[in-house]
């Protein structure tokens, strides 16, 4: 799925335009949902700036998802939660 939407480049992309980290990354996701898959679709992504800040995002919305991250003034990892972002747009309430 990411290679054929080339998800990585589309960060980058909504990086450039000027978007923050969390916005870019998420656009970025939601750009999957366009995407016909014949299984059930399932992605992970994680994402850096220019200024090193990190975030993860995940599709898994069944379980709680988290990712590994350690920098080199760190003595030991650190442990975060991933950001879901459903490939299903929310429905709409009437």
């Amino acid at each position: 799925m990411a290679l054929r939407c080339a998800t990585a480049r589309s960060v980058v992309l909504y990086l450039q335009m000027g978007r923050s980290l969390t916005p870019a990354a998420r656009e970025a996701m939601i750009d999957l949902r366009h995407l016909p898959v014949p299984f059930p679709p399932r992605m992970s992504l994680v994402a850096v700036d220019g200024r090193g800040r990190h975030l993860a995002m995940t599709t898994e919305a069944v379980r709680p998802m988290r990712y590994v991250y350690q920098t080199g003034r760190m003595v030991a990892p650190a442990v975060r939660p991933r950001i879901v972002v459903p490939l299903s747009p929310p429905r709409r309430r009437r």
